[in-house]
């Protein structure tokens, strides 16, 4: 799947992938990757499951450019269209990423 990435104000910043593959002999992967244009790239590994409040958790796994000294947490969660004339099924998918540096320079 593709997806635009947009700001807080509705505003075009980047693309992202997101793969979601099952193998029996491995079992299930859900993965995204973000590319934010003079920023850099971000790839989230998330859990499978869908958590008790209805959110999916993952991580901050490797990253470029801004996001090559970051590491933390990913929150996926679906945002419903709440618009009367939207389609059955429309909405969005919301990423929340909590990030600390790994390194500091001096």
């Amino acid at each position: 799947e593709l997806f635009k990435i947009r700001n807080s104000r509705d505003v075009v910043v980047g693309v992202a992938s997101r793969i979601a593959a099952a193998d029996p002999d491995v079992g299930n992967a859900i993965e995204w990757v973000l590319h934010l244009p003079a920023r850099g790239s971000a790839y989230l590994s998330m859990d499978e499951v869908v958590n008790e409040t209805g959110h999916r958790t993952g991580t901050l796994q490797a990253g470029t450019q801004e996001f090559g000294r970051l590491r933390g947490v990913v929150e996926e969660r679906w945002v419903a269209a709440t618009d009367s004339g939207a389609k059955a099924g429309a909405g969005r998918i919301e990423l929340h990423m909590t990030v600390v540096a790994t390194e500091t320079s001096l």
